[in-house]
């Protein structure tokens, strides 16, 4: 009797084991619609209305896939993208900036109508 008693516990410990292990298993399965406003890298560097490639990671896993921009413009290997949509099995992504990025941006545009201005009164 307790031989018994001690092999259904065993085989309850055994079987709590491989459920707990099973349900914690990871799905891979996607949709390309779910990499919409996923971060990518650029592996390789994407030209003036070209395509490059992109790596993503979705789900654990690391994927690569066609890309083009979203105005056109050329992207260096390396830089952080946002995927945008999907269109055609190619990723259509914008680069993403940093504060960093975004304020020497403005700087240059705040530069360049300086300069208009100043022309513009000599001019005048």
């Amino acid at each position: 009797m307790a031989l018994g008693f001690a092999g259904a516990i065993g085989a309850g410990i055994f079987f709590g084991i491989v459920k707990f292990m099973f349900n914690s298993q990871s799905n891979s399965v996607f949709s390309m619609e779910d990499l919409v406003d996923t971060e990518a890298e650029v592996l390789t560097p994407i030209p003036v209305d070209g395509l490059g490639e992109i790596a993503y990671v979705i789900n654990g896993a690391r994927c690569t896939l066609s890309a083009k921009t979203v105005d056109g413009s050329s992207i260096e290997r390396g830089s952080t993208v946002i995927i945008r949509e999907i269109v055609s099995n190619a990723a259509v992504v914008q680069q993403k900036l940093t504060l960093d990025e975004i304020e020497l941006k403005d700087m240059e545009s705040e530069n360049g109508e300086d300069k208009k201005q100043r022309s513009n009164a000599e001019n005048n």
